[in-house]
């Protein structure tokens, strides 16, 4: 699908920069290295960019993934932390103290939200990402992928081979 966008969305060497989310059939999101992100509302005929709020000078060059919550509240992570509540009219950069590269993001609703990052580890919110916390894993290996089934129950992907399952009883 010709997106319009000159250059790459997805490109990488030893890694792979770029992931894509549908809300439904017709909203969709892509977002890959060299800051690029585009968004659909038919269904992938026609893409349009959007850009990034950035702190400093320059916005990131690396964007890993993307999640949406619904059709106009969604994250993007790579190198740094972006959020939407307008369908991607408005990224701005979130502030989060952790130093990491975020390599994956999902959220489960509104406020249960996970990233996988390659220096923190697992970080994960409960308020819709007004906090985030580190939780304790038994590996110090760079964290690339999450997926979970329900907030009590993931798995976790990272270098080496590793895979971590996550299962809570609160």
């Amino acid at each position: 699908m010709d997106t319009g966008i000159e250059g790459n969305i997805a490109i990488g060497f030893a890694l792979v920069q770029g992931d894509v989310v549908f809300t439904d059939e017709q909203h969709g999101w892509a977002v890959g290295g060299l800051g690029q992100v585009v968004h659909t509302e038919d269904g992938g005929s026609t893409w349009v960019k959007q850009e990034l709020t950035c702190d400093w000078p320059e916005c990131p060059k690396r964007l890993f993934a993307v999640d949406f919550v619904d059709n106009q509240v969604g994250w993007i992570v790579g190198e740094g932390l972006f959020h939407t509540m307008d369908g991607g009219a408005h990224w701005a950069q979130e502030t989060i103290d952790f130093d990491s590269d975020f390599q994956d993001v999902q959220f489960l609703n509104a406020d249960i939200g996970w990233l996988a990052g390659d220096r923190d580890g697992l970080i994960y919110t409960t308020d819709g990402g007004s906090q985030w916390h580190r939780l304790e894993s038994s590996t110090s290996v760079p964290l690339r992928g999450l997926y979970f089934v329900n907030p009590k129950q993931g798995w976790i992907v990272g270098d080496y081979g590793t895979i971590l399952g996550y299962s809570s009883s609160d």
